[in-house]
């Protein structure tokens, strides 16, 4: 039971930077996704996705189980077969699936060239 009382287990979901500019100059080359997950008493599953505006799945940062704490994902501006992907919004989807149901934030992030 992954639950230790109260409600919100996935918090501070956020991109940073955004917008980002994977183009080699080395100034915001990447962004970091971070988030929290509290009041979990054991690891839990994960998945941190980035998906296009029309929801597909383009590429996927993490899928495993993690515990309470703080993480930061890196993305590289790549798709799912390392290929830069075209300028654009994108989403950032995380997602928390626990004994009580299940959580999911989505935030958006700009890739810039």
């Amino acid at each position: 039971m992954p639950l230790a009382g109260g409600s919100a287990l996935l918090i501070n979901v956020r991109a940073d930077p955004r917008p980002f500019s994977p183009n080699g100059d080395g100034i915001n080359d990447a962004t970091q996704v971070y988030y929290d997950l509290s009041r979990l008493v054991s690891p839990s599953p994960v998945d941190v996705d980035i998906v296009d505006l029309a929801g597909r799945r383009v590429r996927q940062l993490f899928s495993g189980l993690q515990g309470g704490g703080s993480y930061a994902m890196p993305w590289d501006g790549a798709d799912a077969n390392g290929a830069a992907l075209p300028p654009g919004i994108y989403l950032v989807r995380v997602t928390l699936a626990s004994d009580t149901g299940g959580e999911s934030a989505v935030r958006v992030v700009e890739l810039v060239y």
